[in-house]
């Protein structure tokens, strides 16, 4: 991206009369930050029913802070771990059930 300016904005000897406006109205993003009962109720059941589930940690786990919870939901469903790039460190790869990092430099029993 480039942002351009023309000479007489940046020249300090040219004053620019302004007015702030009294509001402004913007859309922006406002993201659900509570899950939905029966969403999540619905998700765990699926999970439960699923003949080999894996838990694939991401980036997002890291941001949200949700270690504790992700060690607790995998140990009590004991379910195996696997970690994207940008989700290692939110489980521990040390524990029983971690499998290590998918992709092209994961491990062999990630893949």
């Amino acid at each position: 991206m480039v942002v351009d300016l023309p000479k007489d904005i940046l020249n300090p000897a040219n004053k620019l009369p302004y007015v702030w406006p009294e509001s402004v109205s913007m859309r922006s993003y406002n993201p659900t930050t509570t899950g939905h009962k029966g969403q999540i109720k619905r998700a765990l059941q699926t999970l439960v029913a699923a003949k080999k589930p894996v838990v694939y940690v991401g980036g997002g786990a890291i941001m949200a802070g949700c270690h504790q919870q992700l060690k607790e939901t995998v140990e009590a469903l004991n379910l195996p771990v696997v970690s994207s790039l940008m989700g290692l460190g939110a489980f521990p790869a040390t524990h029983r059930q971690a499998l290590g990092m998918l992709g092209m430099h994961g491990t062999y029993e990630a893949i």
